[in-house]
């Protein structure tokens, strides 16, 4: 009897163990435990980020990598992964970065590859991993549901090509545009990886070039793209030095 009480009790234990939360992701204000769904609709196209971070649960600081896997892509690809102030196009797995003891990353975010045609109501699943390279049980996931969402940029002003000069950039960043159509109620957007619109200046021809300031920006990596009637999409990365 008391045997089978220990066992008991070690199987709990482990079960515990095992269920051990030690990193939380954040999203868009939101916090998500291990084993936590989350879902978004994302643009599509190369470069849909699905913007993240990740939060160290422990009182140590921990080297990690970030690795993204398909559980049921469903016709959606990764296309990259950021993370540890990196961005690695082609690649699921990052590269050790360190997260300190009670703190946040908010880069760590995967890149998806999302067609155009994409069904509406389909969507994949992913799992996001953190998990300590000394230790591969000091691990967390969360499960990302990703839709294509139905209204994008292009219904609106079409295909939009465009470039930032330089980049990475330092104090300022001069971003060319080219839209397929005409543009109204649009503007060129810089944002955080928090979602965060950081700067915005209104456009309403066909293409040009605006220029943004970026002397107050810390060190990291920044989407720019073009918000046209409340639709954001065919967003770009920036890097601020």
């Amino acid at each position: 009897m008391k045997k089978s009480i220990i066992l008991v009790l070690f199987m709990v234990c482990a079960f515990v163990m095992n269920a051990q939360n030690y990193f939380d992701f954040v999203r868009e204000g939101n916090v998500y435990h291990n084993a936590d769904t989350i879902a978004a609709e994302l643009g599509s196209g190369v470069g849909c980020y699905f913007f993240m971070g990740a939060t160290n649960l422990t009182d140590q600081n921990l080297e990690v990598i970030a690795k993204i896997e398909p559980i049921n892509a469903n016709g959606i690809s990764v296309s990259g992964i950021c993370a540890g102030g990196r961005c690695m196009t082609g690649r699921t797995e990052s590269n050790p970065f360190t997260i300190n003891a009670g703190q946040t990353d908010d880069q760590v975010y995967p890149e998806f590859d999302i067609a155009e045609d994409y069904p509406g109501g389909q969507y994949g699943t992913f799992k996001m991993s953190i998990t300590n390279t000394a230790n591969s049980s000091i691990s967390s996931y969360v499960v990302l549901k990703v839709y294509r969402t139905m209204v994008g940029i292009e219904n609106v002003v079409g295909n939009v090509s465009m470039k930032a000069y330089p980049n990475p950039a330092a104090n300022s960043v001069r971003i060319q545009y080219v839209a397929e159509k005409n543009i109204s109620n649009a503007k060129v957007v810089l944002y955080d990886v928090k979602g965060n619109c950081l700067n915005e200046v209104p456009v309403s021809a066909q293409n040009g070039d605006v220029t943004l300031d970026l002397s107050n920006l810390a060190s990291g990596v920044y989407m720019y793209g073009v918000v046209a009637n409340g639709v954001r999409c065919q967003f770009q990365k920036l890097m601020v030095r």
